[in-house]
């Protein structure tokens, strides 16, 4: 039997159909070297047992529903490979996904890396406008630097997980404080443009809106919580209201830097903005109740 060199880990709850495009693609990979795909199941649709028998997962069964960073860090630790890669059940990798990773080796490195998220919803107006509300950031474009990455495209050296100490418990943000520990860490994120994978975004508006309220929250509570970027804004009240144009000025300026993306923005900038006043309540409530909690502390 080969030895692992990379392990896929993939945290869920009630994914139903949708991970089985994540699991074709992952299926359909060919690295150069053998690789394993863990999935955490922490939900009650049956998932884990539809996976019991897909050939080269492994799941493992929670009873209790973790948030997706506690979801990463089991499948971790139940994982073996040395260069670790992490992608959501929503997202379908590029067929040459793992094999780019493997050729830029960030375990041997001692970076994180991650590249391009793609639109898997180009023909839903409300997809588009969760995708570019989400991911402005990570669209196609230059290798470079970031700040962190989503965790829908991330790899990194095992070592250098257990270094920076894995994700936090949080519902919505780990992947925004876990880029914050890296870089307090010295470790680089670096984006490069060979590693793809699609995002399927939702397509509901009440779906869209109850999920950037819920980002809001996180980014509110955990900017209160850790010394990051933003932290300022989010322990002051008087800034929160400023927090919605803010969001939407930056997803613009990303946008205009991507040609490709213009037309598309201009076409969903109303849903967009919407989902900014949405985020924009949800980081007020979540950078107020963690003011109350560490007040009271």
């Amino acid at each position: 039997m080969s030895v692992i060199a990379i392990s896929v880990v993939i945290p869920t709850y009630d994914p139903g159909a949708a991970i089985d495009s994540c699991l074709d693609a992952l299926e359909a990979q060919d690295p150069g070297v053998a690789f394993e795909v863990v999935v955490v199941d922490s939900g009650s649709d049956g998932t884990a047992e539809r996976l019991a028998g897909w050939p080269g997962v492994a799941v493992v069964r929670c009873d209790r529903r973790l948030f997706p960073g506690t979801g990463r860090n089991l499948g971790v630790e139940r994982s073996t490979g040395p260069l670790i890669c992490f992608t959501d059940a929503d997202c379908v990798p590029s067929a040459d996904w793992l094999r780019n990773i493997w050729a830029a080796r960030p375990d041997e490195h001692g970076t994180v890396l991650g590249g391009p998220i793609l639109n898997g919803t180009p023909e839903s107006l409300v997809g588009t406008a969760e995708y570019l509300s989400e991911m402005s950031g990570f669209m196609e474009g230059p290798a470079r630097c970031v700040d962190f990455f989503p965790t829908a495209n991330l790899a990194l050296g095992r070592d250098v997980f257990q270094q920076v100490g894995g994700f936090e418990d949080l519902e919505k943000g780990s992947d925004v404080v876990f880029g914050a520990a890296c870089r307090s860490a010295g470790v680089r994120l670096v984006f490069d443009p060979r590693v793809t994978v699609r995002h399927n975004n939702r397509t509901s508006m009440g779906r869209f809106l109850r999920n950037q309220e819920r980002l809001g929250l996180g980014a509110g509570t955990n900017r209160v919580l850790h010394d990051m970027k933003g932290s300022a804004v989010a322990r002051n009240p008087v800034a929160w209201p400023l927090v919605p144009a803010a969001r939407f000025a930056r997803t613009t300026a990303r946008v205009m830097r991507n040609r490709g993306a213009r037309m598309e923005f201009l076409k969903v900038s109303p849903l967009v903005m919407l989902g900014g006043l949405a985020y924009g309540l949800g980081f007020a409530r979540g950078a107020y109740g963690a003011l109350r909690r560490s007040v009271t502390c």
